[in-house]
This record gives structure tokens, sequence and C-alpha cells, in this order.
């Protein structure tokens, strides 16, 4: 244990973050609090009373504390009040549904901006205006729009001037994102599961040199809109103006987005057998080595657009 514990003190002196999965507490694993960075614990094979215990240890250190095996709402609340900071679980990519449940005021507000977005016919001035009087999707937009991620050549001032630099589809794009951010009951997660799933399915499309790769941002940003507002995808899609391709591809999961879609879903969980490569690669020309790419590109993209989006 001495040599390990020196081999991971010299990893943490070369810069790297240091992360201890499926962490149980003992004599021999203490010293490496010490160093670690990330502690993961498994909390749904572990019993409330040791996890309570561990956590209050735990919290002497000052290291970041990750909660996995999360399997739904109530064990995530829970997660929240012991002192964890992340969270991994499939939960998060689903809705907490509980029957006759209206959409709270500030839900309301979000899928009215992305159905005005959405809408094909909305013009300049419209985007303009919607943004422009919300002061906070405002800020963002521009503060996002002038981050190096973009590596916009110029300072953009104003909304008007970012639609002329970037487009209207972009600053629509942007703007939908931003907009998700505002709902603050939703653990940050959800956010940067559903940008890394958008940007997934986008990097495929281009790196498949498929037809308007943007559309396959848009069906895996809004393949988690139940997540976001606790209701069946079906109904909240009713009330935005998507095509009738985008719709199917969220809710079937056919055509060709919706396969994508699909095979980016599978390709998250680790299902990479359940995969058709062979298809895929005769038909499209799109194989394994294609999907590795995005993935690093989605991963890298999602964070740091999460970190720009979500302060």
């Amino acid at each position: 244990m001495r040599k390990s514990i020196a081999d991971v003190q010299n990893l943490s002196k070369q810069g790297f973050t240091i992360a201890l999965d499926d962490f149980v507490l003992t004599e021999e694993t203490e010293p490496l609090l010490k160093i670690a960075d990330i502690v993961k614990m498994d909390v749904l094979n572990t019993s409330e009373q040791c996890l309570i215990q561990t956590v209050e240890t735990l919290k002497e250190y000052p290291l970041k504390l990750l909660a996995e095996k999360v399997e739904d709402y109530a064990m995530y609340q829970q997660c929240v009040e012991m002192g964890f900071h992340y969270f991994q679980g499939f939960f998060l990519c689903k809705p907490e549904n509980i029957q006759g449940k209206a959409l709270q005021s500030s839900q309301l507000t979000i899928l009215r901006i992305l159905a005005s977005l959405q809408n094909p016919n909305i013009t300049i001035n419209e985007v303009e205006s919607l943004v422009e009087q919300d002061p906070v999707l405002s800020y963002k937009v521009l503060r996002l729009i002038n981050s190096p991620s973009l590596r916009v050549q110029q300072e953009v001032t104003s909304i008007r001037k970012a639609i002329s630099l970037l487009g209207l589809d972009q600053i629509k794009r942007w703007a939908s994102i931003i907009s998700l951010t505002k709902l603050a009951s939703k653990p940050d997660a959800l956010l940067l599961g559903a940008l890394f799933r958008a940007k997934m399915c986008e990097e495929v499309a281009v790196r498949g040199k498929l037809k308007e790769p943007q559309m396959y941002f848009t069906v895996g940003l809004f393949s988690m809109l139940d997540a976001f507002m606790d209701k069946p995808i079906s109904e909240i899609l009713k009330q935005l103006p998507l095509s009738e391709v985008v719709n199917t591809a969220i809710i079937s999961k056919k055509g060709l987005p919706g396969n994508i879609l699909n095979m980016v879903l599978m390709h998250d969980r680790g299902e990479w057998d359940n995969i058709p490569w062979k298809k895929l690669k005769t038909k499209l020309g799109i194989d394994d080595k294609i999907f590795e790419e995005s993935q690093r590109a989605a991963i890298n993209w999602s964070q740091d657009i999460f970190s720009l989006t979500a302060k």
C-alpha cells in the first residue's frame, strides 16, 4: 500500500486528477484521501448509515464527492442533503413524472421561449426582441459568444451584431441552450448530459457527412426535454413547432436522425455490441472510430460550454 500511495502522490504532483472509485473507508485507504481530488461512492449498494458516516469523515478533506448508481430523484435528493457534489445515474435523463402535475411557471416560460425560437418563420427582429427582453438570457448569450471557445474575431456587444456575425440559426441554438440553464430545480448534470448528447449526435453527422448536421444537434438536445420538464416527451413536443422528421426521431427513434440518436444512446451506455457497425459502415460509412472521435469532441465541447452557460 505504501508503494501504491507513493505512486499516486507522484501522479498528483504531475497534475493528474486523482479519483478513488468505489471507495470504502478503511485504515488502509484513508491515507489516499490527502491526495484524492474526487471520491466515488456506490450509493446503491452501501447502507445509509455507512454513507452518512463516511461522508462526514470525507468532509474533513478538500475533495469532491461523487455518488454513482443514483437510480431515482429521491436518492438524488438524499445524496444532495448528505453533501455529494457530483452524480452518476441514468435517472438524470428521465422525467420525474407525477400524475396530474402541471408545468411550473418557469418551465412554461422556457417552453414558450423554445417554441418561439424553433418557429421556422421567426424573423431576425423577433429573435432579437425575444432574447433582449430577458436580461439574463441576453447577458449569457453575449458572454458565451464573446468567449474564446467560439473564436469570434471581434467583440460582440448586441444580439443584432451577434446574428449578423454568426447567423440566425446559431443564435437560436445558444439561446435555446441557455434557456434550459434557467431551470434551477434541475441538477447541473442534466444540462451537461443534454449538451453532450446533442453535440455527439451532431459530430457523428458531421464526420459521417450527413445532411443538415444541425438538425441532429436539435434531436439530441430536445430528446431530453422530458427530463427538464417532467412530462412525457410526446406532450412537450406537441407544443413545439418542430419538423415531423425531428419529432419522429425523438419519440420513435426512427428515420436516419432517430437511428443516430439511438446509437449515440447505446454508445453512451456502453452497449457497443448492440450497435450494428457493419450496417453503419456499409450504408453510411460510419464506423466505431467516428463514434469514438465524436465522443471525445462532444465531451470537450460540452464541458467548455457548460462552464460558460451554467454560471
